[in-house]
């Protein structure tokens, strides 16, 4: 049997008078989804960069290198006399990990790899703080 009753309201099969309501609305969600598409793809061009200049920058490591002279235990050493001619030079590194502090003792070569490292480490917050910023969170939450 055939009803003659007007439908409730449905989105794309609305035969009441508020079709053209419908059509204004889906042509915002259309223009809103091309550009929520053209936004997702800035970021996945800019992830892409930031991920090659992140891949070119090599290990990181935290903490610092320092480099020290000290005094030994022996009374008659040369490093007690006056002046004194200390020991060393003797390469550290001293880092806080997992809420304490590391200190290790570094040959030459470990100390100018640490070097760098080190430097790397304090290249990556530059990369995040020029990324996208922000707007990736919240284009993520959207």
């Amino acid at each position: 049997m055939y009803s003659s009753a007007i439908p409730s309201c449905q989105y794309l099969y609305c035969a009441g008078e508020c079709w053209q309501d419908h059509l204004e609305t889906r042509r915002k969600d259309l223009t809103l989804a091309r550009s929520t598409a053209q936004r997702l793809a800035t970021y996945r061009s800019r992830y892409r960069e930031l991920a090659a200049q992140l891949a070119d920058v090599g290990y990181i490591a935290a903490g610092s290198i320092t480099r020290r002279r000290t005094r030994c235990g022996t009374p008659n050493c040369h490093c007690h006399a006056d002046p004194p001619q200390m020991h060393g030079p003797y390469w550290q590194w001293t880092a806080k990990i997992a809420g304490k502090t590391v200190t290790r003792r570094l040959n030459q070569t470990e100390a100018e790899l640490y070097h760098g490292w080190i430097a790397n480490d304090w290249t990556v917050p530059g990369f995040m703080d020029t990324g996208l910023g922000g707007e990736f969170v919240n284009a993520s939450i959207a």
